[in-house]
């Protein structure tokens, strides 16, 4: 086989991620066209690029991919960013104030886990095919939230981001879903942050063609230990820190028309330093407006199909 001319995807070796040789060595099919999206990606990216990026590429994959296209996104946005090697992974000016951006790709779980997300070519135990272990996804977003939430108190108390600059965690769902359906009508990290339980329908014996829905509250789930996991984090004062998050689903194999065009922004009404309103102009944006979850779309109007 030819060695790869990719810019970009060009590492050889053992104990590479098998994504990344995937993306490397395929000579037809969609990894070729992700491959040719990523080295047009890495040719914007790649000034802002620590030097060992490409071998990092080659070990954790959809990380790193997940970080040049956030990074990406912003740019395209017309945003200079910037980076710390001691702190986030890059952030960016709006309306005089800095806004940090901390990017995590949590996984499924450990195999002995009994939390762990089970993917359907791993005969998920307790549903049918199609279900969809919606707490168990819950509580890996809990836990990224929680580890992205501490690494910002430590970069504050090291004075890397200070008082009034804003912390956005960004969440990939890429590695942790993997096969398994998308969420619903609201996004599994709407779930996750704001306590959004099942779907309920209501129905009136004396009007049963018009039924009512409604989402349960469920600020807390409990995890196979029998300890509870809290799912209201934006609502707790504990999380003021944090600006907002961003939520992607399938950032790094599953490219939208417009870059940034599937991301999910969720904005924290607790937060001190919030995310400037006028910041973020793609995707999906969810905020609390009087007590109830709203949404907005944010593409882009000077963006044609």
């Amino acid at each position: 086989m030819n060695k790869s001319t990719s810019r970009l995807f060009r590492i050889e070796g053992s104990n590479l991620d098998p994504r990344y040789i995937d993306l490397r060595d395929s000579r037809c099919g969609p990894s070729v066209e992700f491959r040719e999206k990523y080295d047009r990606m890495w040719q914007t990216f790649e000034p802002y690029a620590d030097s060992n990026y490409p071998q990092q590429l080659s070990i954790q994959t959809v990380e790193r991919l997940f970080e040049m296209y956030i990074a990406c996104t912003f740019i395209d946005m017309g945003y200079k960013i910037q980076s710390d090697a001691m702190g986030p992974d890059f952030g960016f000016h709006h309306n005089g104030r800095c806004h940090w951006i901390e990017a995590t790709c949590p996984g499924p779980g450990i195999n002995n886990n009994p939390d762990r997300i089970a993917r359907p070519i791993d005969r998920y135990p307790e549903s049918s095919a199609g279900d969809t272990p919606v707490q168990k996804i819950m509580l890996r977003l809990t836990s990224a939230l929680e580890a992205k939430s501490e690494m910002f108190s430590k970069y504050r108390r090291r004075d890397i981001v200070k008082d009034d600059d804003v912390c956005i965690i960004a969440i990939s769902g890429e590695k942790m879903l993997g096969g398994l359906p998308g969420a619903g009508s609201i996004p599994y990290i709407c779930n996750a942050l704001f306590g959004v339980g099942p779907l309920q329908v209501t129905f009136d014996p004396s009007d049963l063609q018009n039924p009512r829905s409604n989402y349960l509250y469920q600020p807390e789930i409990r995890k196979a230990n029998g300890t509870t996991v809290s799912t209201a984090a934006f609502h707790q004062t504990k999380y003021q820190h944090i600006g907002g998050v961003l939520f992607f689903e399938h950032p790094a194999f599953g490219f939208p028309r417009e870059i940034g065009a599937d991301m999910v922004t969720v904005h924290n009404p607790m937060a001190t330093n919030p995310i400037d309103e006028t910041a973020i102009n793609r995707g999906i944006d969810y905020r609390l407006v009087n007590g109830e979850l709203t949404s907005r779309s944010l593409v882009r109007p000077d963006f044609k199909n």
